[in-house]
């Protein structure tokens, strides 16, 4: 008899969870709740230079995008914000008639050398180093401490690359660096890498320039091809746990060598 009760009252407890599932209900009618319409985010923090995407939810109407303040952040018409001066403004998203808002808040970046949008703060290891935002770069590493970084231009005549090594030692002094490159850089030397190529060094010369990161020592040299005659420059530096080659290929004449001092100065740690 228990065992009946309890088979009845286990067939109305499964009966009780499937009979408004199955019962039919004369009348009514099931009304799916609207969908709320919401932005992303309703406040934002970037640096200059960054970049973030707002997106509107809940219906699939036509959004428009609007900044306050072009001059502190821009947004494009999928969103996207880019953090172009410090201040403050006001991404407006309309959505039939509605207004969805979001404050953005642009800092100045760590690096300070990041001006303006124009500009981006990348990592090599544990520096922090400002190129053009339009840049792509890639950065290698060995079990050394060698950290290559290779920028590349809209112009492939155009190629900077930044080669740290992690020392974990003090600065040298400049006359110790200068030493090392008046023994290990020549127009012989250089000449001995290119010669299986058939191109030719000229112009060779070494000079020093003042930096954010005391003297530096500096070389440039021609290096021409078949056709091709590109300008190389390299800016040689000790810093404290570091020692720093910023190079700079040019085969287009133009002041590529400016940025590179530009990313020289920017090195931070």
């Amino acid at each position: 008899m228990k065992k009946i009760k309890k088979l009845v009252v286990a067939l109305l407890i499964v009966f009780a969870m499937i009979a408004p599932i199955t019962l039919p209900v004369s009348g009514t009618y099931v009304v799916a709740e609207a969908a709320t319409v919401s932005i992303s985010k309703k406040t934002l923090k970037l640096d200059i230079g960054q970049t973030a995407t707002l997106k509107i939810s809940g219906t699939k109407s036509k959004v428009s995008w609007k900044s306050s303040d072009k001059e502190i952040a821009t947004v494009t018409s999928k969103g996207v914000v880019l953090g172009y001066s410090a201040g403050n403004a006001t991404i407006t998203a309309t959505v039939n008639k509605k207004k969805y808002t979001c404050k953005v808040t642009v800092n100045l970046p760590s690096n300070l050398f990041q001006s303006n949008a124009d500009w981006q703060e990348i990592a090599i290891d544990k520096l922090s180093v400002v190129i053009p935002s339009a840049c792509a770069y890639e950065t290698t590493d060995d079990s050394d401490g060698y950290f290559v970084t290779t920028i590349s231009f809209d112009d492939p005549g155009q190629k900077m690359i930044i080669t740290a090594n992690y020392t974990g030692e003090p600065a040298l002094d400049y006359a110790d660096v200068k030493a090392y490159y008046d023994e290990t850089v020549s127009v012989d030397i250089l000449e001995e890498y290119v010669e299986e190529s058939g191109k030719t060094i000229s112009n060779f010369q070494t000079y020093e320039l003042a930096s954010t990161q005391g003297t530096v020592y500096a070389y440039s040299y021609d290096m021409t091809g078949i056709s091709t005659t590109a300008t190389t420059v390299v800016y040689c530096v000790s810093i404290d746990n570091y020692t720093i080659e910023v190079a700079s290929i040019d085969a287009t004449n133009s002041s590529l060598y400016e940025i590179a001092e530009w990313a020289l100065s920017s090195i931070m740690q």
